[in-house]
């Protein structure tokens, strides 16, 4: 490209990088997950989780009081981040000012202040005008070792709980971009049951839209709707299929809007510390683990129960955003091949009626309806993605099977709904849905 005069103002083809270091006062409550709107901004303390121990990050603090001798946060770069079109159009974060290994400087995108000071510790994030998607965040210290990270969930969806002053029906008007559903035929949504005055969001997690996308949808309509997968016990997400193919290329790129991509490694190669590998997988959020039912851990002992549900509890490692959590497989228990409806298109899927229990509702809206879509899916030994032809959700429920603890988890074609942990493979991922904490 030849530039023939400075007047660059005038060139929509031309845009000044902000280089201004972030800073923001819109303080929010530290999860795994942060949803954020297009166009805005958000701080958090890094050293905080709301699921923590007295509001501390654990893995992070020692006794509430301390940091960790290695894991003082030192700087904040983007991992990665998606464009909001699939495969195509902006990235949902923009560019950074030096992505360089000697220079790297994210600090317009993603900035930290006091990182040695566990009170006053802010990360600031802020992000463009977008048709929203998916980034990843992560905090290192100074030997360039991540210590953490945070997903950002970009979306106009602003789902609504049931509070004191606010009923089911008030909740599914104020949730912005989307609605939020209570399951009427499912008693543990009713009076005395565990989700009691309690809502579901109406997408999977990581999913940038929601809702029946109708018979002649676009294939990135429904793509839209699929979200992205999780290891169950893992706080990180990895992409499923943004096309509905089992494209993985293109999907997710750097601060230079350079494409980038996951990694995989053997079980065996990974290195344990107390007998399993959640350390090494907080400092590699991007890497999946192959070759082993388990990434946690080869005899899958009891403590993996405790990854995403302590004693009913929302854990350190819940991958839902602040006052969500990963709900049991009881909310599921109603749907089944009678109340939720195979529909076919592009990509096919279960239409839940919320409101009633045999019938797909007419007309269909974003507040009576559950859309559950095909996915795409990542067997534990190649770890590639699978075009979307089958449904799975998971859940936060496991027991023994065989010997093993297996995740709960939603499988679906167009002749069966299955909940079931026969395979369930802690090795292997699934989607979410998030419920009221």
């Amino acid at each position: 490209m030849n530039i023939n005069h400075a007047n660059y103002t005038n060139d929509p083809r031309i845009q000044l990088l902000d280089q201004t270091p972030v800073i923001s006062t819109n303080l929010q409550p530290t999860a795994n997950c942060f949803m954020m709107e297009p166009g805005t901004n958000i701080c958090f303390n890094p050293y905080k989780h709301e699921a923590g121990t007295d509001g501390w990050n654990i893995e992070l603090i020692t006794d509430g009081t301390v940091i960790q001798s290695d894991k003082e946060i030192a700087e904040v770069e983007i991992l990665w981040q998606t464009k909001d079109a699939g495969t195509s159009g902006n990235l949902v974060m923009g560019f950074v000012i030096d992505n360089t290994k000697e220079h790297k400087d994210h600090r317009n995108l993603a900035n930290l202040t006091a990182g040695n000071d566990i009170n006053n510790a802010r990360i600031h994030v802020k992000v463009p005008v977008t048709d929203g998607g998916n980034a990843l965040i992560a905090a290192k210290n100074s030997a360039g070792t991540i210590v953490w990270s945070w997903h950002l969930w970009i979306t106009d969806y602003v789902p609504q709980g049931i509070t004191s002053s606010i009923t089911y029906e008030e909740a599914q008007k104020r949730t912005l971009g989307g609605s939020v559903h209570q399951y009427t035929a499912a008693a543990v949504f009713k009076s005395g049951g565990i989700y009691q005055n309690k809502v579901m969001m109406d997408r999977n997690l990581c999913a940038t839209a929601g809702g029946y996308p109708e018979n002649n949808a676009s294939q990135l309509e429904y793509a839209k709707r699929i979200g992205y997968l999780y290891y169950c016990g893992r706080k990180d997400p990895f992409f499923g299929s943004v096309d509905g193919t089992n494209n993985e290329i293109n999907v997710i790129y750097d601060g230079d809007g350079v494409a980038t991509s996951l990694d995989f490694i053997n079980y065996s190669d990974v290195p344990q510390t107390n007998g399993n590998t959640m350390s090494w997988t907080i400092q590699n959020p991007t890497s999946i683990i192959l070759n082993n039912n388990s990434w946690y851990n080869g005899s899958e002992q009891e403590d993996l129960l405790k990854l995403y549900d302590n004693k009913g509890v929302k854990t350190l490692y819940d991958p839902c955003p602040n006052g969500w959590t990963i709900p049991y497989k009881t909310a599921l228990d109603n749907c089944n091949t009678s109340t939720a409806k195979w529909t076919s298109g592009i990509l096919s899927g279960r239409l839940y009626n919320v409101s009633r229990q045999t019938s797909i509702a007419n007309p269909i809206t974003i507040h009576n309806s559950a859309w559950y879509p095909t996915t795409a899916f990542r067997t534990k030994t190649t770890g590639q993605l699978q075009s979307p032809t089958n449904g799975y959700l998971g859940t936060r429920t496991m027991s023994l099977t065989s010997g093993n603890y297996r995740i709960y988890y939603v499988g679906f074609t167009n002749s069966s709904w299955r909940l079931e942990n026969i395979l369930g493979y802690i090795g292997e991922p699934y989607p979410f849905r998030c419920i009221q904490k």
